[in-house]
């Protein structure tokens, strides 16, 4: 069957995200959030932003300090990814896939205005037909739900895209949606 779309992850796929992060400013905007509070959210491996997200709201009482700390990781994410690099060619690929018509899609566990600021920072807006993140499903990676939203979005079956994923929760709900 020939293939009509590619769906994308974005972190460790389009852009170098882990390659540059500064652990160092990471760790200093975090001096003044409980360290039990730290310790309940990595416990609870969270897959997404928005997991993340809920659980800082169900662990902090008080509602505008939740949300000033989840302000601060987005001001921190949204510092981090303008000096995260694209990966080699990516800009390129997918100039080409756009040219040879593929619908293209993006499905990332990320958050909503991170990615936007990212796609318009890094100039791949033009280039998605459907943008799709963990803040727009009820089920994050390795879960399905993003992927079949996206299929569905840009009326493709999964037989007719390559999925480019590098995380193993990301290869399982590709594979998921296969079935």
């Amino acid at each position: 069957m020939n293939k009509k779309g590619v769906l994308f992850d974005m972190d460790g796929t389009l852009i170098n995200t882990y390659e540059n992060i500064n652990f160092k400013q990471a760790l200093s905007e975090l001096k003044t959030v409980q360290k039990t509070l730290i310790l309940k959210v990595l416990k609870s491996r969270v897959r997404s932003f928005s997991e993340m997200e809920q659980k800082i709201r169900e662990e902090v009482e008080d509602p505008q300090e939740a949300q000033d700390l989840i302000d601060r990781i987005m001001d921190f994410l949204l510092d981090h990814y303008d000096h995260a690099p694209m990966k080699n060619e990516a800009l390129t690929f997918l100039h080409y896939l756009k040219q040879k018509n593929y619908k293209i899609c993006l499905c990332t566990n990320n958050a909503t205005d991170v990615v936007n600021h990212i796609l318009k920072h890094k100039q791949m807006t033009p280039y998605f037909d459907y943008v799709i993140t963990s803040q727009q499903v009820t089920r994050s990676k390795p879960d399905p739900q993003m992927y079949l939203e996206a299929l569905h979005n840009v009326n493709l079956k999964a037989e007719e895209c390559v999925i480019f994923e590098d995380t193993e929760n990301g290869v399982q709900a590709a594979k998921k949606c296969r079935y």
